[in-house]
């Protein structure tokens, strides 16, 4: 019979609050406009809804973007967006 070495204790994962770098601006549904379009091309002044926050890719916060006359979703940086003021 071999001896069996102890198991290591399992460390429980606490919930980690975002730093204020890692907070996303906008929300899902926020009307947007892209005001930076480095090596993409955009439309000047067409609107955007964002459909998904994404998680930070080269220390940049992420958003999926949709226009309602475009068939597909974009992806793009949180500083290549500005909000759309409300009407009211």
């Amino acid at each position: 019979m071999t001896a069996r070495a102890p198991l290591a204790p399992v460390a429980v994962a606490s919930h980690r609050e975002p730093s204020p770098a890692e907070r996303h601006r906008f929300s899902v549904g926020d009307e947007v406009r892209v005001i930076s379009t480095s090596g993409m091309w955009f439309k000047h002044g067409v609107e955007y809804r964002v459909t998904a926050a994404l998680p930070p890719q080269a220390g940049k916060l992420q958003y999926r973007i949709k226009n309602e006359a475009e068939p597909f979703e974009r992806v793009v940086s949180e500083s290549q967006l500005a909000s759309i003021p409300t009407h009211g």
